[in-house]
């Protein structure tokens, strides 16, 4: 998407200046970014990408036409507040629509605190490219598309990129898609079959006697009452190839239903990884998608290949979504929010907790620990979590 080419015109673009701060520049062949002074918006039409596109890449290319003689780094954010690319200034998102800081600095009311994509210019007559892809999969997922503010922190120097106004139409900034369309209908809750989901944590086989005996009554009961267990790991207390051994032998000896674990920050990667099972995985089950994520370092290209709008997505970690870093932490709401993922199903704190996240509307379950005996049942009925029960074996 490019405008002016191939009959594209739905591209919007302005920089805005601390020292003009009543100024909008829309109709400058260049934006400008940089000195802490200058921050640039952009903006494009998706209107023309089918709704319910799963976007596998997206990346908006700048073509950098001027500097103030040295490199910076720019931080591409998304837009949160509604904004009018024409009439935006320093001081104003639209005419009667002040930001909450100016030059949109406000990360609770302007724009996210984290970054969706970071790039370090290295001189100028090159393009450069900013990932976008999971902000964009969700505009196309209904999302408000405010469109994205590039700044700097650099406070001594200046980029200038050609804009959508610019007499060369092939320098003007261009958003570069590939994206994907299933016909398949999402089960409504009226017709997806009922799961019933076994939930372990924390077994920390390795730290005491008490927990290897505790786990193997738990997993059987687990397996006369749910179609599948999932743990969300610290299997171990020391990441040994020894406990690992111990704890694979605990649960396949006494499972008689699929199960699948997630690493914990116990579990050493490369042995769990050769005893246990994947880092991250993805399971279907019935009508449901199941998936295991590593909270220590997640893999976001595996887990947006995972996710999907054609069946209930239920998301397992060891991490509860609080106790992620804060870009983690925004990154997985807005995937949740974006593919209305039900429930996340976390551990690591060894207290039963339940709650529903206020941003993505997903509910938050963590739990008691395998190796004292305590397990959770979670029954879905398509998108519903239909029934919670916190168990124990004493």
């Amino acid at each position: 998407m490019q405008q002016g080419i191939c009959g594209y015109t739905g591209s919007e673009d302005t920089y805005i200046y601390q020292y003009a701060p009543d100024g909008n520049y829309c109709t400058r062949d260049y934006i400008k970014v940089g000195r802490q002074e200058y921050a640039a918006l952009l903006r494009f039409d998706l209107t023309d990408i089918p709704a319910g596109a799963t976007v596998t890449e997206a990346a908006l290319h700048l073509y950098a036409t001027g500097w103030s003689g040295a490199d910076i780094t720019i931080h591409a954010y998304y837009i949160t507040r509604s904004v009018s690319i024409y009439e935006a200034t320093w001081n104003q998102a639209q005419t009667g629509n002040p930001w909450g800081q100016p030059g949109c600095e406000d990360t609770s009311t302007d724009r996210r605190a984290a970054a969706e994509s970071t790039v370090t210019t290295h001189s100028i007559g090159r393009w450069y490219d900013f990932d976008l892809t999971a902000v964009v999969q969700g505009w196309v997922n209904g999302l408000v598309n405010n469109g994205v503010l590039l700044r700097t922190t650099t406070p001594a120097h200046s980029f200038s990129f050609a804009s959508s106004e610019n007499g060369d139409a092939i320098q003007r900034p261009k958003l570069v898609l590939t994206y994907r369309i299933s016909a398949a209908p999402t089960p409504t809750p009226a017709t997806a079959p009922t799961l019933v989901i076994g939930h372990i944590t924390d077994a920390h086989i390795g730290a005491a006697w008490l927990y290897s005996q505790r786990l193997p009554g738990v997993v059987s009961l687990i397996s006369q009452q749910a179609q599948v267990m999932v743990d969300t790991g610290d299997c171990t207390q020391n990441g040994t190839a020894e406990e690992s051994i111990e704890y694979m032998q605990l649960v396949t000896g006494n499972a008689s239903i699929p199960w699948r674990a997630v690493l914990g920050n116990h579990d050493t990667p490369a042995v769990f990884e050769q005893h246990i099972g994947p880092l991250a995985w993805s399971w279907d089950v019935g009508g449901y998608r199941l998936i295991g994520i590593n909270t220590e370092a997640i893999n976001y290209a595996s887990l947006d290949q995972a996710l999907t709008h054609e069946k209930p997505c239920i998301v397992f970690g060891h991490f509860p979504l609080s106790w992620c870093n804060p870009t983690d932490q925004i990154k997985l709401r807005q995937r949740f929010k974006v593919y209305n993922v039900p429930i996340y199903i976390a551990g690591h704190t060894h207290l039963d907790s339940l709650e529903i996240d206020p941003q993505s509307g997903t509910v938050l379950l963590t739990g008691q620990r395998a190796g004292l005996g305590h397990y959770r049942l979670i029954t879905m009925r398509g998108s519903t979590v239909e029934n919670i029960t916190f168990e124990s074996t004493y």
